[in-house]
């Protein structure tokens, strides 16, 4: 402990820090080549893994207490991601609230986004933000100065390769970067549109407006600040979007390439059309395949079922209940997710299902799950005074998918916007 004080007082860190090795993920359903099945280097996601110590001394120094403080004085309202309790669910269901308000709404990504930040920028307004210089040279020792060895399956660079203008994703310091950077056009669009709201999570960023007019003054804002930065947007991902097709229309009305708007928008991962007329789209049956192949790989591992739990819990459950905000999912969607959860702990064709789910835990609930983060995000959300549902007939959609979801774990309307459990002494 005294030996990282040190490093952080000084501002200087071991040079073996600077040593990264960079992986790379391919990009799903993206750059596969028909003939053979190759990848496109271009559909790689690069994640560098740094020093285990640098990890541990960041991730314990980006909790503590001072940095919480320091953070708290700068961090915009408008940002998600890289903190507590601003999970990317509370930025969805934001989203999702504005959008079934009849607000437009116009969502952005950009094109390597962490790797075409210039950390010298970062840090530059890290220490307008006054950052505490010993934690900026630490940063600036290691980001401007990184010797990555490059790796791909089982084969690896010979070299290094030394890069200086990137920020390496898998340090917990570059969400909060990232955030730093772009809270500049944030405040700008603020302050020059009011009225429009912006909404972040890293490079990911949606606007919310009135009209389909400051929506376009908005976007035109964003590709400003984006060439300012040199930040590359990419359009592939430029959506637009509003819940009426007369609404849709008013964008074509301002040129906007009508490949681009959409009745079914696909933002952070999840899909925010929310009609109970459709079906999971194929991402969303891709995504509970995915989680239910999780599952069955855990049934696998030498653990005590208790211990499968855990990993049930953080590995396939957490990605089969992720992005049902909007849609209510039919319950056998999750069939064979069920049957793969059972594999991990002893199940009698006999057993009472009741008493057999609250012996596996609310934490691999699947239902549980996602009823429980839609009403917790929807409770934080109006704690804070993000946003507060106002009459009860005025939100037909968002007011019946909650309604569902209540009723999933047992929760009854007893008033607008009030629910009540008959096991629990307390309305929500």
């Amino acid at each position: 402990m005294y030996l990282l004080q040190e490093f952080e007082r000084n501002g200087a860190s071991p040079e073996a820090w600077n040593n990264i090795k960079q992986v790379h993920l391919p990009k799903p359903n993206k750059g596969k080549r028909a003939r053979d099945g190759a990848t496109d280097a271009a559909s790689m996601r690069p994640i560098c893994i740094l020093s285990v110590w640098f990890r541990i001394h960041a991730s314990a120094r980006f909790k503590s207490t001072s940095v919480k403080r320091w953070l708290d004085t700068w961090w915009p309202a408008e940002a998600y991601g890289g903190r507590r309790c601003k999970s990317i669910d509370d930025a969805l269901l934001q989203i999702q609230y504005h959008a079934e308000q009849g607000k437009y709404i116009g969502a952005f990504d950009y094109s390597l986004a962490f790797d075409m930040v210039d950390p010298k920028i970062a840090l530059e307004i890290f220490k307008h933000l006054d950052m505490p210089p010993g934690w900026s040279r630490l940063l600036n020792g290691l980001w401007t100065n990184q010797h990555r060895l490059v790796q791909y399956d089982q084969e690896c660079s010979p070299s290094c390769e030394n890069v200086t203008r990137s920020l390496p994703q898998g340090d917990p310091w570059s969400m909060a970067a990232m955030t730093a950077v772009l809270l500049p056009p944030i405040r700008s669009i603020t302050q020059t549109l009011p009225g429009t709201q912006t909404v972040t999570f890293g490079d990911d960023r949606t606007v919310i407006c009135d009209t389909v007019a400051s929506c376009m003054e908005a976007t035109q804002h964003w590709n400003m600040w984006s060439a300012t930065l040199g930040l590359k947007e990419n359009p592939n991902k430029e959506q637009f979007y509003h819940q009426t097709a007369r609404g849709r229309a008013e964008f074509i009305q301002h040129n906007v390439n009508p490949e681009k708007i959409t009745e079914s928008p696909k933002i952070l991962g999840s899909c925010l059309k929310g009609t109970t007329a459709r079906k999971p789209t194929a991402d969303e049956i891709s995504r509970v395949n995915k989680a239910v192949r999780a599952a069955q790989s855990c049934a696998l591992l030498p653990l005590p079922p208790g211990q499968k739990m855990s990993f049930l819990a953080a590995v396939a459950v957490s990605k089969a209940a992720f992005g049902w905000h909007a849609y209510v999912p039919p319950r056998d969607t999750f069939k064979k997710f069920q049957k793969a959860v059972k594999l991990s702990m002893w199940d009698h064709k006999f057993a009472d299902v009741n008493l057999s789910t609250i012996l596996r835990g609310h934490a691999v609930d699947i239902f549980f799950r996602i009823a429980s983060n839609r009403l917790v995000c929807l409770y934080r959300q109006c704690a804070k005074r993000v946003f507060v549902p106002q009459q009860w007939n005025q939100h037909k959609r968002f007011k019946n998918t909650t309604l569902k979801f209540a009723d999933w774990i047992g929760w009854k309307a007893s008033a607008n916007w009030t629910f009540q459990n008959p096991f629990v002494r307390k309305n929500l």
